[in-house]
Order: structure tokens, then C-alpha cells, then sequence
């Protein structure tokens, strides 16, 4: 009877993280997203700004200034290539995970928030 319980949980537990490792709907991937030209100018205008992710003592140990992002991202582990549902870097911008949402001074539009997922999904490469 216990290892029935057991069964019952694993199943459960399989189609929950098959379902957080699913594509999000209705997000079209089919166009490359490039990391200098899309991503980096989502950082300068929302994230490497004064108090933020820039400077000396940048929030969370974490520049996001367009010289050092790629390195501090990959180094401080906040994407997992291929999987943005998993990435530290998209939970904090659209609040998931239970995490608190990134920029402090609003959600990022949903375009925005698209073009971090796809280049994560893409393979979140220095492109």
C-alpha cells in the first residue's frame, strides 16, 4: 500500500516539472534573438541604471552593463541554456517562481519578457 503512495506522488511530480519544462504558449521562438542586439538593450534602459545592476557595488552582486552581462550571468549561474522556465534570469523578470519581480520599478512588457525567454530557449548565446 505505501509504495502505491509513492508511485501516485512520483507520478504527479513527473507531470508537474513536465509542465514547468514545456514551451510557454502563445511565445514564438522562430526568429533568432541576439544577446547584443536584443537582450543587452533590454539591461541598459531597465537594469544597468543607477542603483541597480551597475556600478561598483551593482544589486546582487549582478552588472548587467552591456561589457560584463553575458560573464556575470553565466558565472553567477542565473540561466540554464535551453530551459528559461528553469533560469534564475526569467523567473525574476515576469515573477515567477515565486520570486520578487525585476525591474523594482515595473514589469517588463510582455515583448520584452519574450525576447529574454526565446534567447534563453535559442541557447542563450554571446551573439
Amino acid at each position: 500500500m505505501r509504495y502505491r503512495i509513492y508511485i501516485v506522488l512520483l507520478v504527479f511530480l513527473s507531470l508537474a516539472l513536465a509542465q514547468c519544462s514545456r514551451p510557454k504558449e502563445g511565445i514564438n521562438c522562430s526568429g533568432t534573438v541576439s544577446f547584443r542586439q536584443d537582450v543587452i538593450p533590454i539591461f541598459q534602459t531597465h537594469c544597468a541604471i543607477s542603483g541597480c545592476h551597475t556600478g561598483a557595488n551593482p544589486t546582487g552582486y549582478l552588472k548587467l552593463d552591456s561589457a560584463v552581462a553575458y560573464t556575470d550571468l553565466v558565472s553567477g549561474g542565473y540561466f540554464h541554456a535551453g530551459q528559461a522556465s528553469y533560469s534564475i534570469l526569467y523567473n525574476k523578470v515576469t515573477g515567477g517562481g515565486g520570486t520578487s519581480i525585476m525591474p523594482p520599478t515595473g514589469k517588463l512588457s510582455d515583448s520584452l519578457t519574450n525576447k529574454i525567454y526565446c534567447w534563453i530557449q535559442q541557447g542563450a548565446t554571446d551573439n
